[in-house]
């Protein structure tokens, strides 16, 4: 009997290291509350946030303290170390997620299309923002991740509507970077091409998300329609955009996104095909330059479809597509057009020196003995000849 129990022990074993190794999501490790820490119940947290916006200020319109957004923050991320059931902490992200939207709005304004580089304010806000949005998808992850390794339940319908949040979080968390004018934060495709395989391994991919009794306005129906918004917008060369140009974008993807299909057998023909392998952290890319090691998890789409829909919506509706800041004519140079340098690239053996001033200057030029003048007549630098 002893054998075979071991046997049983060894098999489960094995599940579970294929159960974590499939939950590939990046989350904090989490310990057993004590009676000094945070609170782990719903009405609890509840009760802490009502007392934090009572003594911040009842008017939703007026300025945070200085307080507010570090207190929210250190809130949430005591939250998501402590140990909890799925289920409470789905509840008590939620309740972070619906309190944080003030805060949110109003360190975004703080920052988003002001001059770069950014203040010392600027800068503390942008980072606030990006580590509010981060610990957010921690909670979502955490209480999935959880259910799936057998450490509580979720029903279905709770699991399709956390994979939904947590996906949603973590693009809302990279167009803040992008409209920085910053990458996303590292893993954060390995977060997204996780939880999709987790929709699809659960059927999910299809299902309308609603919350609170509603589906999201301005926001995908459903995953599938999700990822593949954020597929696009990853792939777009936002460079040449503003800032609030980027989430006029950003925003016409998410409405428009049942336009992109996301297809599992490569197309025999097409232009600018991108790709991406779900099992993997890489980002969407041009299949042409993608090299996976497996095929059977990658996904296919082209923009074609999503930029046709788009000029099509503009020219009946050119109220609700959200591309009024955004100029439909950077639209083929976004997504149809490979990016120019504004200047080419100079061979690597030639060395560039600068100086200011005028006696740094001249003694600069004392040293050398030969110069040679660019080609180029409008060029004012000058370079050493080896």
């Amino acid at each position: 009997m002893g054998k075979v129990q071991d046997t049983i022990n060894r098999l489960g074993g094995r599940r579970k290291q294929r159960a974590l190794a499939e939950v590939a999501l990046i989350i904090p490790s989490q310990q057993k509350p004590t009676t000094d820490s945070f609170p782990t119940s719903y009405k609890a947290v509840c009760n802490w946030l009502d007392a934090q916006e009572n003594s911040d200020t009842a008017d939703t319109d007026a300025p945070l303290t200085a307080s507010m957004p570090t207190n929210l923050l250190r809130a949430l991320q005591h939250s998501n170390r402590l140990q909890n059931t799925p289920a409470e902490r789905l509840r008590i992200t939620d309740l972070f997620r619906d309190r944080l939207q003030r805060t949110l709005q109003q360190l975004n304004g703080q920052y988003i299309g002001m001059d770069l580089p950014y203040s010392a304010t600027d800068q503390q806000a942008f980072e606030q923002s990006s580590t509010l949005l981060g610990e957010l998808s921690y909670g979502y992850k955490i209480a999935l991740a959880d259910a799936l390794l057998g450490r509580g339940k979720l029903n279905r319908k709770s699991r399709i509507y956390t994979i939904y949040n947590a996906m949603k979080v973590i693009g809302e968390c990279g167009l803040r970077h992008s409209q920085s004018y910053c990458s996303w934060p590292e893993k954060s495709w390995r977060d997204i091409n996780t939880l999709m395989l987790l929709a699809e391994n659960d059927n999910a991919v299809d299902e309308i998300v609603t919350i609170d009794g509603n589906t999201k306005q301005n926001h995908p129906d459903t995953i599938h329609q999700l990822y593949s918004a954020l597929a696009a917008f990853s792939v777009s060369n936002c460079e040449h955009l503003q800032a609030l140009q980027m989430d006029a974008l950003f925003t016409s993807l998410c409405k428009n996104a049942d336009a992109i299909v996301l297809s599992d057998a490569k197309p025999e023909y097409s232009s600018n095909l991108f790709s991406v392998a779900l099992n993997s952290a890489s980002s969407p890319a041009l299949d042409t330059f993608c090299r996976y090691s497996t095929t059977n998890k990658i996904r296919y789409f082209t923009l074609q479809p999503i930029h046709d829909a788009l000029l099509a919506s503009y020219n009946h509706e050119p109220d609700q597509t959200g591309l009024g800041r955004l100029q439909l004519s950077k639209l083929h140079q976004i997504w149809c057009q490979q990016t120019s340098r504004n200047a080419a690239r100079s061979s690597r053996h030639i060395s560039f020196s600068t100086q200011t001033g005028i006696k740094d200057i001249a003694s600069s030029l004392k040293s050398y003995t030969k110069y040679k003048r660019l080609d180029n007549p409008f060029q004012t630098n000058w370079i050493l000849v080896n």
